[in-house]
């Protein structure tokens, strides 16, 4: 797992593996805060592999009401 790297002032070397390790999470996160209305993905006891099947739709239909017309 990546973890940022901590300090008040870090070097430029360390500010950029901190940028490029938001920059790589912001999508992961923004979905997560997406998923968590979904009231169908609340109380799943579904295994694993059905769930991920679940929350792909679901980003699918997301994204497709998200976009302008």
């Amino acid at each position: 797992m990546l973890t940022p790297v901590k300090g008040a002032r870090p070097c430029p070397d360390d500010a950029t593996y901190n940028h490029l390790h938001a920059s790589l999470r912001s999508p992961a996160e923004r979905a997560n805060a997406m998923l968590k209305h979904f009231k169908a993905l609340q109380h799943v006891t579904l295994d694993p592999h059905t769930i991920t099947h679940i929350t792909a739709t679901a980003l699918v239909i997301i994204s497709l009401n998200k976009q302008p017309r």
